[in-house]
């Protein structure tokens, strides 16, 4: 069923281990969070960094020697799965965390935050990944490929964003609590600062040389997708203007759920008539 929405019958066979990868990096992603929330920032960084190189070289490594995508799921798999041994060592070695107990208020408190964050997470993920499904199921696999390569990740980026943002929040959000909001707004417009420092120049260079920096990625082959990457590199730099993180410290995620669901609905709509459209003038 999943081969035939995205227009991939092989990836039937592999469902099971991408869905295990997807769950190992959700659980996983609460080590970063923790240690930020503990003033550990500098480990949270480290171990972001760290991650990412060791799954980079992981992937192609076992890549090169398999010679197949079976290489590449194992590769994803050892990794996810090595975050969440990471994950558990550490949380029986804290003795405050195995000793800490839970209560129906505590609970409803977290589940009132949280759920509506999770919903919100899942919509915007849905938001920027639905048209990558809707291109693969109108187009052919050659049109595809040329469409997601102009959608390069830059791992730099996510790197930056994550550790600016999740080192502010912490501050923001105590901030907030000794009601100083004047601190909390210096640190917010101190993150949008630094984020701008990387992410303005970074899409400028790339756009600038993005014939060059397509080719010598993924050859001459692909220098159709150099527009749409000139395009999409574009993206990064209103990162620099989303305060999807100061909604997330001073707790209201439900109105962050309102806001990606209605991104997702309307996306979904643009994509879905836009592809159409096209597809219907190429046939």
């Amino acid at each position: 069923m999943v081969g035939k929405i995205i227009n991939n019958n092989e990836i039937e066979a592999h469902m099971l281990g991408i869905l295990l990868f997807s769950i190992f990096v959700v659980v996983s992603r609460m080590l970063e969070t923790i240690l930020i929330a503990r003033k550990n920032a500098k480990y949270a960084g480290m171990i972001s960094l760290f991650s990412d190189v060791a799954k980079a070289v992981l992937i192609i490594t076992l890549a090169l020697i398999i010679r197949d995508i079976r290489g590449v799921i194992s590769a994803m798999l050892i990794y996810s799965f090595s975050r969440v041994a990471c994950l558990t060592y550490y949380l029986f070695g804290q003795k405050e965390i195995r000793g800490a107990k839970m209560t129906y208020k505590n609970v409803k408190e977290q589940l009132k935050y949280c759920l509506p964050l999770s919903l919100s997470a899942i919509f915007r993920s849905f938001s920027e990944k639905i048209h990558f499904f809707i291109v693969s199921y109108f187009f052919t696999v050659n049109q595809f490929a040329i469409y997601s390569v102009g959608f390069l990740q830059i791992p730099i980026i996510a790197i930056v964003y994550d550790s600016v943002i999740q080192t502010s929040m912490v501050t923001i959000i105590e901030s907030f609590k000794r009601n100083e909001n004047e601190v909390a707004s210096y640190i917010i417009k101190n993150a949008v600062r630094k984020l701008s420092i990387i992410f303005l120049p970074i899409p400028t260079f790339l756009i600038l040389y993005s014939s060059e920096f397509i080719e010598v990625l993924y050859t001459s082959n692909y220098s159709e997708s150099t527009i749409i990457f000139r395009l999409s590199i574009l993206l990064v730099a209103q990162e620099t203007i989303n305060f999807n993180f100061v909604l997330r410290s001073i707790g209201d995620t439900a109105y962050l759920f309102k806001l990606n669901f209605i991104r997702f609905i309307l996306t979904t709509l643009l994509c879905f008539k836009t592809s159409l459209s096209t597809f219907s003038r190429l046939v």
